[in-house]
């Protein structure tokens, strides 16, 4: 050792530094990266010494358990919570015999409908989804994964464990919600709910975890031009179809406003009544965009077994009394409205010349190849939703409704894919000519 710096009086000086060289012990717990250790002292922490590690986080299978457990408990609540206060505000002020235990059941009920999972009744299976309830559960599901990817932090495999935490964790919440709600009345599969909704959990968490982490651009930049060009025509064409359908169950509503009206006055059920009338019209609403973009497209769609409602032709049968119903086409539209069919086309074109306005520098071939990939991608994304829009009422004649999505997704893509091909490499040559 050093000797230490003395005083004028002749004591240690102990404000100087001390030269002395440390233990290498001490050197080894100070340059552990990630280790904080409060006392220097031997290498072995004595017990009760805390260990904290700061600079990565918590990879444990039970944290990221714990955090999926919260986050998709979480979105199943805010989810359920719309549906079991309507419900409930509907029992309090109707005046029925029915328990509040059956009208937690009966919202138990629809919250499960709503992502799909079939309901068996004395009437026969129930499998018409109410897809405004859908969304909203979707939405909450894809931030569920980017807050359980937030709490597991930037690790290796972040991904397949956080969909995996919360694919498991709220397949288990819907499986409970299953075991609640089955009554003599409502048949509900609790193995159905744990499967049904666990896929709808991956797949909805999946972008919210590669979102959270900026994946999903490292991702997009990864593909090759003409397939991000073929995504990006597919998927905005199809969203412009599907709005497009939307403003037409619009129209189709105000311009058959009296049918609507006599739907509601047959029942005199009062304003509970209306109010509740109102809500189930609400909660179908995006069902009534896919079947008007369906219409749009060329198929049509079915109201019951052996039914057809499309342009050129309209055969059905007796419809259940559900004023948004009234809507629907009484026979063939003119011939002047009947040139709306094909839109998707038109949509396939909007989104070409967007594309070739927007990127001037992509050649001509890689342009042509993303109008044909999106085919594809439109394909996909039609047949999804019309798949959605898709179910039961019961057995028997109402155990067919909706549109059919082999045919919606096959001919939407093909006019989609026909006109952006058509938008892109007009534009392009328009560009080159001025």
């Amino acid at each position: 050792m050093s000797p230490a710096v003395m005083k004028t009086d002749g004591t240690p000086d102990e404000t100087q530094p001390d030269n002395t060289p440390p233990d290498p012990s001490q050197s080894a717990a100070r340059c552990a990266p990630g280790t904080v250790t409060p006392n220097l002292g031997p290498s072995t922490p004595e017990a009760g010494d805390p260990m904290v590690t700061v600079d990565s986080p918590d990879t444990s299978r039970g944290s990221v358990f714990v955090a999926a457990a919260a986050t998709a408990g979480w979105a199943a609540v805010v989810s359920f919570a719309p549906v079991l206060a309507s419900v409930l505000l509907l029992w309090q002020f109707s005046g029925t015999d029915t328990s509040a235990g059956n009208a937690v059941r009966f919202s138990l009920t629809t919250w499960l409908l709503a992502h799909g999972i079939p309901v068996g009744t004395a009437q026969g299976t129930i499998s018409l989804a109410p897809l405004t309830l859908t969304v909203l559960i979707v939405w909450r599901l894809v931030r569920a994964g980017a807050h359980t990817a937030r709490a597991v932090g930037r690790v290796p495999h972040v991904l397949p464990m956080t969909v995996g935490a919360v694919m498991v964790c709220y397949a288990a919440v819907a499986c409970v919600a299953a075991l609640v709600a089955g009554t003599s009345y409502w048949q509900i599969s609790p193995l159905r709910a744990f499967l049904t909704a666990g896929l709808l959990a991956g797949l909805a968490s999946l972008p919210g975890a590669l979102t959270e982490h900026g994946d999903d651009r490292r991702l997009w930049r990864r593909l090759p031009p003409a397939v991000r060009t073929g995504l990006w025509t597919g998927v905005y064409a199809g969203v412009l179809v599907v709005a497009a359908g939307a403003v037409l169950a619009a129209v189709a509503t105000v311009s058959r406003y009296s049918q609507v009206i006599e739907i509601y006055r047959a029942y005199d059920a009062g304003a509970v009544g209306i109010i509740g009338l109102t809500m189930i019209c609400l909660m179908y609403a995006p069902t009534m965009a896919i079947w008007g973009a369906s219409y749009l497209t060329g198929p049509g769609f079915a109201f019951g077994v052996g039914t057809r409602i499309d342009v050129f032709d309209v055969v059905v049968g007796p419809l259940p009394a559900v004023p948004s119903l009234g809507a629907l086409p009484a026979g063939p539209v003119a011939a002047a409205v009947g040139l709306l069919v094909g839109f998707p086309l038109v949509a396939g074109m909007v989104a070409g010349v967007l594309t070739a306005r927007w990127n001037p520098d992509l050649p001509s071939g890689v342009l042509l190849g993303g109008g044909l990939l999106s085919l594809p991608t439109a394909g996909v994304l039609l047949a999804a939703v019309a798949f959605l829009a898709r179910g039961a009422l019961g057995d028997g004649r109402l155990s067919e409704i909706g549109p059919h999505p082999l045919w919606m997704g096959l001919v939407g893509a093909g006019l989609i894919s026909a006109g952006g091909v058509i938008g892109a490499l007009a534009t392009r040559g328009l560009a080159r000519r001025g």
